[in-house]
């Protein structure tokens, strides 16, 4: 499983990201990319130990990151596919890139899992996945915010803290 999720991570950083940005040009995500290749890329190719079953707690918690991150992903792409009303090459190509990313983001969960509690974990990936993906509705669909939402959303930021402090 390591090698494949090693392969998952560099053809995800160097293709998936690259091919996302092309339908999303927002200059909210625009960085994304020339930051991946310059500081994310180098360290996975120069680490091979990164995917090993011997990683340390915080290796665990890099993946768990990692997971909720590809997870804003994943949910983002199904967004802009979703805009697409038919079944197009487009569309398609999309729906596979948001699968493509949702199976790095389980292969990181699960590489997380051997570290850190189920529960905890769950609590942590969901909790952040949620304000990551509000976050990016926020700046890139111009989804709207309203006084609950923001009370909802400081209440999650601390329940994560006490949850990932415990």
């Amino acid at each position: 499983m390591e090698p494949l999720l090693h392969y998952c991570a560099i053809a995800l950083l160097n293709c998936s990201i690259i091919d996302l940005l092309h339908y999303c040009t927002h200059p909210a995500v625009t960085w994304l990319s020339p930051f991946a290749i310059r500081h994310i890329f180098p360290y996975l190719t120069q680490a091979p130990d990164l995917f090993s079953s011997h990683s340390s707690p915080a290796m665990a918690q890099v993946f768990l990151v990692l997971s909720i991150v590809f997870n804003a992903v994943a949910n983002s792409v199904f967004k802009v596919a979703s805009a697409i009303p038919e079944l197009s090459l487009r569309k398609a190509t999309l729906l596979g890139l948001g699968l493509f990313v949702g199976l790095v983001n389980t292969l990181c969960f699960v590489k997380a899992l051997e570290r850190i509690d189920l529960g905890t974990s769950y609590t942590v990936f969901s909790a952040g996945s949620i304000l990551l993906i509000t976050l990016v509705s926020f700046l890139y669909f111009r989804e709207g915010f309203s006084a609950q939402k923001v009370a909802g959303l400081a209440a999650i930021c601390i329940g994560l803290f006490l949850v990932w402090k415990s």
